[in-house]
């Protein structure tokens, strides 16, 4: 965004700092808006009057017991603002583990019901486990997590809910473990009746935790157990070039017609481990979970549901591909 608006119930301390040092520090009991411009960041009132500029930090502090709002909705810890030179900015909460945690556990899991608690302690350990595990993902960053399926799902204050928090305060400071290392707690919605080697998913060594398993009774029951996505050819090899694009791989070989979706090998729990897309300009591969990332979805945001799918193609009366209808599992 262009600006945010940042502020507490109650009075908060905002702090700034310039290039040099920390610039000042004071008492506001009403919101702030903070916006990029160039390289730094400037502060305002909610009437547009500027406060100071040239910054590049901005951190915003409430009372203690009390939560920030941020363009009206409402999160524990703190706020910092941080300039990355570009117009642009990181908004970066700063929260404990457990307090984060309840802003995560309810969008991952769902409202669950009261006898459903064993259930939801299960998922408060791999929670738990994932946000310890992880935190030097971004090492360059001033952030630990990313608030959305990157990493865990988080929305603040707004997310959370009783019978989340109960199952955090029983199992608190509970993790897994294996051979004394935190675990890599990778945790999905639905598995489609298998799981698989992680090393068969995504570029990443094997795991002794994380092995291919039959898993069909607990999630036959799920939505996304089964679902079908159709795209119209064009939309489909749009999708793949953008993404080729994006990630620095040469799209030469991506045409402009689909001809074939050739299906070469599938991992032991049914997902494509590689897929070649053939046009009139040749062959480009995708493999893993690369598949997801590349397909997309047609004309919404996000990613395909799964690899573990099958193919339809549908062809006009010239022969041609029009339209890839995919017969997916698990999500």
């Amino acid at each position: 965004k262009n600006e945010v608006q940042v502020g507490a119930k109650g009075d908060c301390v905002v702090r700034t700092w310039n290039i040099n040092d920390e610039k000042s520090a004071y008492y506001s009991a009403v919101n702030v808006a903070v916006r990029p411009e160039g390289q730094y960041l400037t502060l305002y009132d909610l009437k547009g009057n500027r406060l100071e500029s040239k910054l590049r930090r901005v951190t915003v502090v409430a009372e203690k017991k009390s939560w920030l709002w941020l363009d009206k909705r409402k999160f524990r810890g703190i706020f910092e603002f941080y300039s990355d030179g570009h117009d642009t900015m990181w908004v970066v909460n700063g929260v404990r583990v457990e307090g984060c945690l309840r802003g995560v556990l309810a969008r991952e899991i769902g409202g669950r019901e009261p006898e459903e608690i064993g259930a939801v302690r299960a998922r408060a350990v791999a929670a738990r486990t994932y946000a310890l595990a992880t935190r030097n993902k971004y090492p360059d960053k001033e952030y630990d997590l990313v608030n959305e399926i990157l990493d865990q799902v988080y929305t603040g204050v707004e997310g959370e809910f009783r019978l989340c928090d109960n199952a955090l305060k029983q199992t608190r400071g509970e993790v897994m473990k294996a051979d004394g290392n935190l675990i890599d707690a990778f945790y999905h919605s639905t598995c489609g009746g298998h799981t698989d080697n992680i090393e068969d998913v995504w570029e990443k060594s094997a795991k002794s935790y994380l092995k291919s398993v039959e898993d069909d009774t607990f999630c036959n029951w799920s939505k996304y157990y089964t679902w079908d996505e159709e795209f119209p050819a064009a939309t489909l090899l749009g999708n793949v070039r953008s993404y080729l694009k994006s990630t620095g791989r040469t799209s030469s070989r991506l045409g402009s017609q689909l001809q074939d979706l050739q299906i070469e090998s599938r991992s032991i729990g049914g997902r494509i481990a590689s897929l070649n897309i053939v046009t009139e300009a040749g062959k480009t591969n995708l493999g893993k979970d690369i598949i997801r990332w590349a397909f997309a979805r047609p004309g919404l945001p996000g990613i395909l549901r799964s690899s573990d799918f099958e193919l339809d193609l549908k062809r006009n009366a010239n022969g041609r591909i029009s339209t890839v209808s995919i017969h997916g599992r698990g999500y």
